[in-house]
């Protein structure tokens, strides 16, 4: 199991939002080499709490 940094996560959770072409998570995860499931995760956390959890 990889473990992610805070910094890491948030980057990508940025991206995710900021991004204007709606770019999907699997794309996105690809492009970090991380599993989709796990970038799946910490968007659904932020989107239900307005935070990264670690």
């Amino acid at each position: 199991m990889n473990i992610y940094s805070p910094k890491l996560k948030g980057k990508i959770v940025h991206e995710y939002f900021e991004r204007k072409d709606n770019i999907s998570i699997s794309k996105l995860s690809r492009q970090h080499d991380i599993d989709p499931r796990r970038v799946g995760e910490w968007i659904r956390n932020y989107r239900l709490r307005g935070k990264l959890i670690a």
